[in-house]
């Protein structure tokens, strides 16, 4: 068990200076603080990720927002970003060892293509759930659902 709120927060305090690098507003709307049931190491590790990956795919002057609603025994943690974000054939290889979906940043940033690949692992491996909506030249959302307690 561990505080969604503070693993958040310490992940968005790590990419701060980057954004600002960059140009991009990154704000993180904190619902209630909930306890979350799950690796924390795992979790701080899939949330810097997809923060990373928000960053690295939006262009001066974007947004970055990381939301928090918990509901029953759910939280949800949504990454959007107002960046390139991904065409559907694009979309629904992002998830799959077969298909060779790396792509530069807006500043030119290398990616592996297994990220997103690992945090669904991640996800999946601590009894949650991960969905990526996204539309090209708009952006990207990733919402993680994950076990939660009181």
């Amino acid at each position: 068990m561990f505080s969604l709120n503070k693993v958040i927060s310490e992940n968005i305090d790590l990419f701060l200076q980057s954004a600002e690098q960059k140009e991009i507003h990154l704000t993180f709307n904190e619902g209630p603080d909930k306890n979350l049931f799950a690796d924390e190491n795992m979790m701080k590790t899939v949330i810097r990720n997809l923060i990373s990956n928000s960053i690295k795919f939006t262009k001066k002057d974007g947004f970055v927002t990381v939301h928090t609603v918990c509901e029953g025994e759910n939280c949800k943690i949504s990454i959007s970003d107002t960046g390139i974000g991904m065409n559907n054939k694009l979309l629904s290889g992002v998830m799959s060892l077969d298909s060779k979906s790396t792509r530069e940043g807006t500043n030119r940033e290398a990616g592996s293509g297994l990220g997103l690949i690992l945090c669904k692992e991640m996800i999946e491996m601590n009894f949650g759930t991960l969905e990526i909506e996204s539309e090209e030249n708009v952006g990207t959302t990733f919402t993680i659902s994950l076990p939660c307690k009181e």
